[in-house]
């Protein structure tokens, strides 16, 4: 849900974040890293 957030509308930080916890969660910390980049750029 949240990736398909982001391909409506990438510039929303708040849906970065909701997806960078879910790599967190999900022990992908690189991608956690990159999403929470990203919502630090929006």
């Amino acid at each position: 849900m949240t990736r398909r957030s982001l391909d409506l509308q990438p510039d929303r930080p708040r849906a970065w974040r909701n997806l960078a916890e879910y790599l967190a969660a999900s022990g992908d910390r690189a991608g956690a890293a990159e999403a929470r980049r990203e919502a630090a750029r929006r």
